[in-house]
């Protein structure tokens, strides 16, 4: 999915919805529409390694994606990372 319409369509299906409610997972460049129009945003690094833009603009980075999981277990811990 190095194309542009990749990350279209997925933004578009986040759009479709309601953006504000949609939690978005990702790690390459085609995640980064979606994640720029979700409520909450999340980058997994992973063993494959992250594309550095989606780091700069999602709202939680995570080491590998059980910690997404791990997050909404415990959500004091979501709103402790995105505090200001």
């Amino acid at each position: 999915f190095l194309s542009d319409e990749a990350g279209i369509g997925k933004k578009n299906y986040v759009m479709g919805h309601d953006p504000g409610r949609i939690v978005t997972v990702g790690n390459g460049y085609s995640d980064i529409p979606m994640s720029e129009v979700s409520g909450l945003s999340i980058a997994v690094l992973g063993k494959e390694g992250c594309c550095g833009k989606l780091t700069s603009i999602v709202d939680i980075v995570v080491k590998e994606i059980d910690s997404v999981f791990d997050l909404f277990k415990s959500p004091d811990r979501i709103i402790a990372t995105l505090r200001s």
